[in-house]
C-alpha cells in the first residue's frame, strides 16, 4: 500500500478546493493531510510540507500559472497536478511549466487517480526516513490546522466568524465578531482599520445596514441546513459585497465575502449599453434582424429590416421569413442562416439582386450573417445586417464601363502610359507601358524608380535623383515635362533610351489629384545609329579590301594594300602578312616569311623577307598557324605565356594587343595576318570580327592570284610551243588537268541543255556532292528559288543556242548545297565550241560570294537606316501632336468620370488622335522592316511614290517644295521588292529636298518601254544641280551628294537598282536642277 499523502491545494474559492478534495477522496487517494491557500501565496509553502499539490484551472489560466510558479519556486521536487473543471478545458503550454507532471478532469476518478500517480512517480516520492516516529491522530489534527490557519490568513476571500446577539425574546439584533482575516480587517471602516483588530466587534459597527439581512439568513440557515448567499451594498462607502454564509456550529456562522464593486458596475454599465443598443438599432437605416435557425422565425427586426420586405407595416417579430420575402429570396436567407449556425463562422454575402414583385423595381444588397453563440457553443440564432447598395453597383456598373473602354483604348497605344494617384502610387499601366519598363509595380511611388530603374539623363550622363523623375514632377510640384530624353535599365536587366512625357491630373478645384507619364521607346533608334557609325568603319575595311581583289591580281601588290587598309581604317598600329614558307627542311605551316607590312607612323615599307622562326609560345603568329585558328592577346602586359624577351620588346615598340589570323585555302594554311594595337583590348570583338572577313577575303585574293599567274604562264607556254604541238599538247593537258583539279573555284562543264558534263573538285566541295553524283544533274535545279535562279533557268538556253554564245554571261544566284545549307555564288558561263561534235558547250565558274554579298546587304541596310533616321525628327513631330491631344483628352476624361457627366466625346478624341498615331507608326513600320531581297512581287510604283511623299511631308514644308506626280493610272507593275524600291525613292526625293534650300518644284514621271519591256521613272528638281567635276562619283562609294548627306550617298541606290536587273542613270546643270532616270524590267 502506498503511503498517505500530504496534499496542498491551490484554488481562488474554499468551494473550489473542497471539490477538488472530494474528488481525491472518490479516487481512493489516501490522505494523511491537505492544506488549501489561494493562487498568489503558494510561493509562502514551506519545503518538504507536502507530497502533491493540486492546482485548479479556471478562467484564463492565469491564477493557476501564478499558483504552478509559486509552488515550484516553494519546492523544486514538489509534483503539481493541473485539475480541470469540465473536460472542455484545455492547460495549453501551461501544461509545460517547469513542476507540472500531469493533468486530469476533476469528474473523471480513475484518470485523476492516474495522474497523481504519474506525477508523484515522476517526481519520484520521498518517503519518509527509517525510524522516524509515526504522525499521531493529534499529529495530524494540529498540522492540519496550522494549514487551515496558514489559508485563512492569506486567503483573498473575507473571513467573519459571527455569534448572534439576541435580545431579550430571542431575536437576533447584532453579530459579534469572534474571528476575522486579514482580508476581512482591509475591507471594514476607515476607524476600525485604526483600531487594529475586529475580534469582539459587533456587525453594527463593521456594516450596520447588513444586519437585518444577515439575521434573516441565519434563520432560513437554521431551517434549512444550507448556506445562504448575500449580496449587499455600503452606501457609506459606496462599495458592493456578496459573499455566502455558512453555520459550522449551532450558534455560530461563518461569513465569506469579497468586493465586487467592479463587477457590478460593469453590470451596470453593460445594462446601459443595451438600452442604448436597442435605441440605435430601431434609429439606425441598416436593416438588423435575429432569426432562429432552426425554424426560421424572426424574433427580432428594426424598422429599417421592416421596410425592406412584403410586411411593410406589420410587426415581423414571430413571424416566418417566408411571410416577408419571396419564395426564392426567403430560401436562400434561411439556407445561409442554416448554414452560418452550423459553421459557427460570420459569412458576408455581396451584391444579391432583390425582386419582391413582378415589375417591380430591382434593388441590391450586401448581407452579413453573424452567429449569436449560446453558453453550451451553438449559435440557434443568427444576426442578419443588410445594407442596400443599389446606387453603389449602380454607379460602380457604370464607371467600370467607362473603365473598360478607357482601358481598352490605353492597350492599343503604342506608348507606355502610367497613372499614379495624388500619394504618387502608380495604380494602372497599359501593356506597352509594361513591355517597355519590364514590369511595374503596382501602388509603388515614383521615387521607388530611383531604385528599381536607375536612369541617366540622356545628354549629361547624370544620374536622376529621387524628386527629379518627370511623374513624381508631375505629383509634387505639378509640372510639366516634355520629351525629356533618359536612359534606363528595366526590370530585365536590359538597358533603353525613353522619351518620357508626365503632366499633372487636376481634380475641379484645380489641386493636383495625381498625374499621367507617357513613355516611348527609343532604344531601337538609337541603337540603330550607333550601330550605323560603327559599321560605316568596319564596312569600310571590306568593300576596300573587295576593291583590291578585283583589281590586283598581283599576289605582293594585293597583300600590301590589305596591310595598309587594316591600318588605316581598323585604327591599327601595325600589320604584316605572312606566308608560309616551301623549304623542304621546314615543316609545313611552322615558318612564315613576311612579304608586306605597313605601320601607323609609316605606312608602306614595301615587300620585305623577313624569316619568322620564334617559340610558338612567344608568337602569336606561330600559333595561329598551328592551329588554323584565329589567336587574340588582349593584353600583353598580363600575357603570361609569352617569352620574356619577345614581349619586352614588342611592348617597347608601343604595342599592348596583338592578333593573327591565318589565311586558309582548302583546309591548307597558307599564310598568317598579324595585327597590332596600341592600347590593351584595342581588339574587340566587332574589329575581330572584320579581321576575320580581311583575312578569308586575303585567302580569297591569294588563291585567285595564284590561280591567274597559273594561267598566264600556261597562255605564255602555249604561244611559246606551238610548233611542239603534240607535246605542247600532252604537257598543257596535265598542266590543264592540274589547275583544273586544284583551282579553289567550282568548274563545271554543261551541255546546251544545262546537264552537268563534267566538274572539278572545287566544286563537287562547294556543293557537297560528289563528282559522280554531279555528272548528269541539271544545274538548273543545284539552284535555290529566286531572282537569281529565275533569270539564270529563263536564259541559259537562248544565251547557249546563239551565235553570241561566246561572249561571257555572269549571273549572281544562290545555291543549295546537299546538306540543306544556302550559299550566295557567282556564276561565270562562256560558251564554246566543241570541235569534235560541231556543237557548243559552256564552261561554268562558280565563285563562293557569300561574305561579298552579306558586305553589300550590310551597305544596303546602312542605307536604309539613314533613311529612318531623317525621318525620326519628323515622325517624332507626327506623333507628339496626337499625344498631346490624347493626355489632354484622358484629363477631361477624368474630370468627366469625377464629375459623373457624359464621357463619350472625350474617349472619341483621345481614340482618333491614337488613330492617327497608329497610322504613322504602321508607316514607318512599312519603311523600317527588312524585307528579304528575293521576296518580290507585282507592285504598284504609283502607290509607292505616293507613300514616300508622304512619309517625307515634313521636309517638303520645310523647303517649300511643291510636287507634281505624272504616272498613268495602267502603269504596268513590275515584279520587285517593294521595300527595297521604296528606299530608292526615299533617297532620291530626300536628296532632292536638300538640293532645294530656297524652295522649287520636285516632278515625278513615270512611262512604259516596249524594247525592251519595262518602266521608266524620272525624279527631277529644280535645285541647285551637281557640278560636272562630282556628276561621276555621285554612285561611288563613300561619296557624299550634299555636304549634309552621310558618306555612303548613292551608292546603296545603285545596288538595289542593279539587284533588280535595272538601270539608273543621271544628267545635272548647276543652277538648274537634276533628273534621275530609272528603268526597271517588267
Amino acid at each position: 500500500m502506498p503511503s498517505p499523502l500530504r496534499i496542498a491545494i491551490a484554488a481562488d474559492a474554499l468551494h473550489t478546493a473542497d471539490t477538488l478534495l472530494r474528488a481525491c477522496r472518490q479516487a481512493n487517494l489516501r490522505i494523511a493531510s491537505w492544506c488549501a491557500c489561494s493562487p498568489n501565496a503558494t510561493d509562502r509553502l514551506p519545503a518538504g510540507s507536502a507530497d502533491l499539490a493540486l492546482v485548479a484551472l479556471e478562467g484564463d489560466g492565469t491564477a493557476a500559472r501564478e499558483a504552478v510558479r509559486g509552488l515550484h519556486a516553494a519546492d523544486r521536487h514538489l509534483p503539481i497536478v493541473l485539475v480541470g473543471p469540465d473536460p472542455s478545458a484545455d492547460p495549453g503550454d501551461l501544461a509545460r511549466e517547469p513542476g507540472v507532471g500531469a493533468w486530469a478532469w476533476a469528474g473523471d476518478r480513475e484518470a485523476l487517480a492516474a495522474a497523481v500517480r504519474q506525477a508523484v512517480a515522476a517526481a519520484g516520492h520521498r518517503p519518509r526516513a527509517a525510524g522516524a516516529p509515526q504522525p499521531t491522530a493529534e499529529d495530524a489534527i494540529r498540522e492540519s490546522e496550522a494549514r487551515l490557519r496558514s489559508l485563512f490568513r492569506y486567503m483573498e476571500e473575507a473571513f467573519l466568524l459571527l455569534e448572534p446577539v439576541r435580545d431579550a425574546g430571542g431575536a437576533i439584533v447584532d453579530f459579534r465578531v469572534l474571528e476575522a482575516n486579514p482580508a476581512a480587517e482591509a475591507l471594514g471602516p476607515r476607524a476600525m482599520r485604526e483600531r487594529g483588530s475586529l475580534l469582539g466587534c459587533s456587525v453594527q459597527e463593521y456594516v450596520p445596514e447588513i444586519v437585518p439581512s444577515l439575521a434573516a439568513a441565519f434563520t432560513r440557515m437554521a431551517e434549512s441546513d444550507e448556506a445562504q448567499y448575500i449580496k449587499r451594498r455600503d452606501p457609506i462607502q459606496g462599495r458592493f459585497y456578496s459573499g455566502y454564509l455558512y453555520r459550522p456550529a449551532a450558534d455560530r456562522c461563518a461569513l465569506i465575502f469579497q468586493d465586487v464593486t467592479e463587477q457590478e458596475m460593469l453590470l451596470r454599465a453593460h445594462r446601459h449599453q443595451r438600452t442604448l443598443l436597442e435605441v440605435m438599432v430601431d434609429a439606425s437605416s441598416v436593416a438588423l434582424a435575429v432569426m432562429r435557425a432552426e425554424d426560421g422565425i424572426l424574433e427580432l427586426a428594426n424598422p429599417a429590416y421592416q421596410a425592406s420586405t412584403l410586411l411593410r407595416d406589420v410587426p415581423l417579430a414571430g413571424r416566418h421569413v417566408s411571410e416577408a420575402f419571396p419564395g426564392p429570396i426567403a430560401q436562400t436567407i434561411l439556407d445561409r442562416v442554416a448554414q452560418v449556425s452550423r459553421t459557427g463562422e460570420t459569412s458576408r454575402f455581396r451584391t444579391q439582386e432583390v425582386v419582391m414583385t413582378p415589375g417591380a423595381a430591382c434593388t441590391y444588397w450586401d448581407a452579413d450573417y453573424v452567429p449569436l453563440p449560446e453558453a453550451d457553443g451553438s449559435s440557434p440564432r443568427v444576426l442578419i445586417i443588410g445594407h442596400e447598395v443599389t446606387d453603389r453597383v449602380l454607379q460602380g456598373r457604370a464607371l467600370e464601363d467607362s473603365e473598360a473602354r478607357l482601358r481598352a483604348v490605353l492597350d492599343v497605344l503604342p506608348v507606355g502610359v502610367h497613372i499614379a494617384d495624388a500619394e504618387g502610387r502608380i495604380h494602372t499601366v497599359n501593356q506597352a507601358g509594361r513591355r517597355i519598363w519590364g514590369g511595374v509595380p503596382l501602388a509603388s511611388s515614383p521615387e521607388r524608380y530611383h531604385t528599381d530603374y536607375p536612369a541617366r539623363w540622356a545628354d549629361s550622363g547624370q544620374a536622376i535623383a529621387e524628386s527629379e523623375w518627370a511623374l513624381a514632377r508631375a505629383i509634387r510640384r505639378g509640372e510639366t515635362s516634355i520629351a525629356e530624353e533618359i536612359e534606363i535599365e528595366a526590370r530585365d536587366g536590359r538597358r533603353k533610351t525613353i522619351l518620357n512625357y508626365a503632366l499633372p491630373i487636376r481634380d475641379a478645384e484645380g489641386a493636383t489629384a495625381g498625374g499621367v507619364s507617357v513613355n516611348v521607346d527609343i532604344s531601337s533608334r538609337r541603337e540603330a545609329e550607333r550601330a550605323l557609325q560603327r559599321r560605316l568603319a568596319e564596312l569600310e575595311v571590306l568593300y576596300y579590301a573587295s576593291q583590291a581583289l578585283q583589281e590586283h591580281p598581283d599576289s605582293g601588290i594585293l597583300l600590301q594594300r590589305l596591310c595598309d587598309i587594316a591600318v588605316e581604317s581598323a585604327g591599327l598600329r601595325k600589320a604584316w602578312v605572312g606566308l608560309t614558307s616551301d623549304a623542304p627542311d621546314v615543316p609545313s605551316g611552322l615558318e612564315a616569311v613576311a612579304v608586306a607590312r605597313a605601320t601607323s607612323d609609316s605606312h608602306s615599307l614595301g615587300p620585305l623577307q623577313e624569316t619568322v622562326r620564334v617559340d610558338m609560345r612567344s608568337r602569336p603568329a606561330l600559333e595561329a598557324l598551328r592551329t588554323r585558328t584565329p589567336v587574340v592577346v588582349d593584353d600583353l602586359v598580363a600575357d603570361d605565356t609569352a617569352d620574356p624577351a619577345w614581349r619586352e620588346g614588342e611592348l617597347a615598340k608601343g604595342h599592348r594587343a596583338v592578333g593573327a589570323f591565318p589565311l586558309v585555302i582548302e583546309r591548307q594554311v597558307v599564310g598568317v595576318l598579324v595585327v597590332y594595337a596600341p592600347e590593351a583590348g584595342g581588339l574587340g570583338a566587332e574589329r575581330v570580327q572584320s579581321l576575320r572577313s580581311l583575312a578569308y577575303l586575303a585567302s580569297v585574293a591569294l588563291e585567285r592570284a595564284r590561280l591567274f599567274e597559273q594561267v598566264n604562264a600556261y597562255a605564255a607556254e602555249l604561244e611559246e610551243r606551238v610548233a611542239q604541238r603534240t607535246a605542247a599538247l600532252l604537257t598543257s593537258e596535265r598542266r590543264f588537268r592540274a589547275i583544273y583539279e586544284g583551282a579553289a573555284l567550282g568548274v563545271l562543264l554543261l551541255d546546251l541543255e544545262g546537264r552537268i558534263q563534267a566538274s572539278n573538285p572545287a566544286s563537287a566541295r562547294l556543293l557537297g556532292y560528289g563528282a559522280d553524283a554531279l555528272r548528269g544533274q541539271s544545274f538548273a535545279g543545284l539552284l535555290a528559288p529566286g531572282a537569281g535562279a529565275e533569270s539564270f533557268s529563263a536564259e541559259y538556253g537562248a544565251y547557249a543556242y546563239s551565235e553570241h554564245g561566246g561572249r561571257p554571261r555572269r549571273w549572281e544566284v544562290r545555291f543549295r548545297r546537299r546538306d540543306g545549307t544556302l550559299r550566295w555564288g557567282s556564276v561565270t558561263v562562256t560558251c564554246v565550241p566543241d570541235a569534235e561534235s560541231g556543237g557548243q558547250f559552256a564552261i561554268v565558274m562558280l565563285e563562293d560570294v557569300t561574305e561579298e554579298q552579306a558586305a553589300r546587304a550590310t551597305l544596303i541596310e546602312a542605307e536604309r537606316l539613314r533613311a529612318v533616321t531623317q525621318l525620326s525628327a519628323a515622325l517624332a513631330h507626327e506623333i507628339k501632336n496626337p499625344l498631346q491631344g490624347v493626355l489632354g483628352a484622358l484629363q477631361l476624361l477624368r474630370e468627366a468620370l469625377s464629375a459623373e457627366t457624359v464621357a463619350e466625346p472625350y474617349i472619341e478624341a483621345a481614340s482618333e488622335g491614337l488613330w492617327r498615331v497608329d497610322r504613322v507608326v504602321g508607316r514607318l513600320g512599312e519603311i523600317h522592316q527588312q524585307h528579304h531581297a528575293d521576296e518580290r512581287r507585282p507592285t504598284d510604283l504609283r502607290e509607292l511614290v505616293e507613300q514616300t511623299l508622304l512619309l517625307t511631308e515634313r521636309q517638303r514644308l520645310q523647303h517649300h517644295v511643291h510636287t507634281v506626280v505624272e504616272m498613268p493610272a495602267d502603269l504596268p507593275r513590275p515584279v520587285l521588292s517593294p521595300d527595297l524600291i521604296q528606299r530608292v525613292f526615299l533617297n532620291l526625293v530626300l536628296n532632292a529636298y536638300e538640293a532645294m534650300q530656297g524652295g522649287g518644284s520636285l516632278t515625278i514621271r513615270g512611262q512604259a518601254t516596249t524594247d525592251p519591256a519595262g518602266v521608266t521613272l524620272e525624279v527631277e528638281d529644280t535645285g541647285a544641280g551637281i557640278p560636272p567635276e562630282a556628276l561621276a562619283h555621285v554612285f561611288d562609294f563613300a561619296y557624299p551628294t550634299s555636304p549634309q548627306a552621310p558618306r555612303l550617298g548613292l551608292f546603296g541606290t545603285r545596288e538595289i537598282v542593279h539587284g533588280h536587273r535595272g538601270r539608273i542613270g543621271v544628267q545635272s546643270k548647276v543652277g538648274e536642277g537634276t533628273t534621275f532616270t530609272i528603268w526597271l524590267p517588267l
